[in-house]
């Protein structure tokens, strides 16, 4: 039977695939130009991601010099998102792909690495629950299927909307 670690790394590759699937075989012009929910495009939703990933990473990163996960608590979650936004909006969809990539490996990595004590502890996520780190983690893979859900219904509409002059 898989551990809570082993369960939530599955969460993570799935909902991952889960994401990749959703914008499969759009091109990096579409991924970067076409909105997909409010202003955001694919390239900004998968920027998203990663922000959100970054906010468990750093504080497991840090915990290995100091032996204290302590998150950065987001006050105005809205006002964050848009920073986070304004942020990695000057870098290329290239770049952002091997970010959204880079950062959800390196968390899984420090992720498996940590001592099984700590996995029992409760700590205050950076939107202000109290959670496990596991929990906080599927968290994550949560919030991930969520804008898979949102790529796949606008991919949906604009095949609606598009019969006969398709983007796909």
């Amino acid at each position: 039977m898989p551990s809570e670690q082993e369960k939530t790394i599955q969460r993570l590759n799935r909902s991952r695939k889960q994401i990749l699937n959703a914008m499969a075989g759009l091109n990096e012009d579409q991924a970067s130009s076409l909105a997909v929910t409010g202003v955001w495009t694919i390239k900004d939703l998968f920027g998203h991601i990663t922000a959100w990933d970054t906010t468990i990473l750093h504080p497991l990163e840090l915990f290995y010099t100091s032996n204290e996960f302590i998150t950065e608590p987001i006050e105005d979650y809205l006002a964050w998102n848009d920073d986070q936004a304004e942020q990695r909006a000057v870098r290329s969809y290239s770049q952002i792909l091997a970010e959204f990539s880079e950062i959800r490996s390196a968390l899984i990595a420090a992720y498996q690495s940590l001592p099984a004590d700590m996995l029992l502890e409760i700590f205050t996520a950076p939107w202000g629950d109290k959670f496990t780190i596991s929990k906080m983690i599927s968290g994550l893979a949560w919030h991930e299927v969520e804008h898979a859900k949102e790529i796949s219904q606008w991919r949906k509409s604009m095949d609606l909307n598009n019969k006969n002059k398709s983007l796909f």
